[in-house]
């Protein structure tokens, strides 16, 4: 799936004053946290701010910095907590008990109806450039916990999304899209439901972000405050035409991957005048308490 590439591209006819951004992604191609950005790329929303977009693939965050940066809560807080003002957050995009993007599978035909059938069996947590391992580890931990079972009984190791079906994992935590993929494919089914996050460690739950680099909003504001309205209007979008949404997710998923028909789990998207700062500093500390970052970062630092 790494390779895979997007379905989308901007007009590249531009007037002469046009502006040129660049977005890095490190998400897959068709992940549901870059919706918002794929609904502004299909519906021409840069082109009606006379904006160019190149989208660049998952890149080192500084030096020189991308113009936005889609990417999971726990790069972009490690990055910030690395290599302070870099980026600022404008958009977080949440799971909860409604809208939700990750599960437990098992193989179609395995044995196993219950995490305590595990025990001593292999776990596999599905690894990109999205995201780090320790916090889905933690998640996971959490999981077993609440199920009454002990974490140090069961082999938690990082997976690819073809361990379950080659034999290497017994069971496997994966994420959209790579979760619908793996169900729409008959191989795969759900023991424990989604949210993973939302459920076992606080709801809702930022799984990403949108930010855009402060090189950007220090040399052209102008330009990063329409990102912002381009991002607020495909939001609207979002709620407004939800089958609509789901049928850009799904088209991506035919290109990119080869599947007709596949339905994604959508999120909820928060606008960046949506932003629960009090929640998001209960995830910064969490991730602290949890050592993915060196500090408790300030939530007034990192927001647009």
């Amino acid at each position: 799936m790494a390779g895979a590439g997007f379905l989308f591209i901007t007009n590249t006819t531009a007037f002469q004053t046009a502006e040129t951004i660049g977005i890095s992604t490190a998400h897959n191609p068709c992940d549901p946290n870059t919706l918002p950005m794929l609904v502004a790329l299909q519906n021409g929303y840069f082109a009606g701010e006379n904006i160019n977009v190149n989208l660049l693939g998952a890149t080192d965050m500084k030096d020189p910095a991308p113009d936005v940066l889609v990417t999971s809560r726990g790069l972009f807080y490690m990055s910030e907590d690395q290599h302070p003002d870099t980026f600022k957050a404008f958009n977080f995009n949440l799971q909860d008990e409604s809208k939700w993007n990750d599960a437990i599978l098992v193989r179609k035909d395995s044995e196993i109806t219950s995490l305590g059938q595990l025990k001593g069996k292999i776990i596999g947590i599905v690894t990109s450039a999205s995201g780090p391992i320790t916090p889905k580890v933690e998640a996971l931990k959490a999981v077993l916990e609440k199920n009454g079972l002990n974490p140090a009984e069961f082999n938690l190791r990082s997976a690819t999304e073809n361990d379950l079906h080659n034999n290497a994992a017994d069971a496997l935590y994966i994420k959209e899209p790579g979760l619908s993929l793996s169900l729409s494919s008959g191989r795969a089914r759900i023991l424990i439901e989604g949210p993973i996050f939302a459920k076992y460690v606080f709801s809702p739950w930022p799984m990403s972000v949108s930010a855009l680099s402060t090189g950007l909003i220090k040399q052209r504001p102008e330009v990063a405050s329409k990102i912002v309205e381009v991002w607020d209007r495909s939001i609207d979008f979002i709620r407004e035409n939800p089958t609509k949404a789901d049928q850009i997710l799904t088209a991506c998923v035919k290109e990119n991957f080869g599947q007709d028909g596949v339905i994604v789990r959508q999120l909820t998207h928060w606008k960046s005048s949506e932003t629960d700062k009090n929640l998001i500093q209960q995830q910064l500390q969490w991730y602290y308490s949890i050592g993915s970052t060196s500090k408790e970062l300030n939530v007034n630092d990192i927001l647009y």
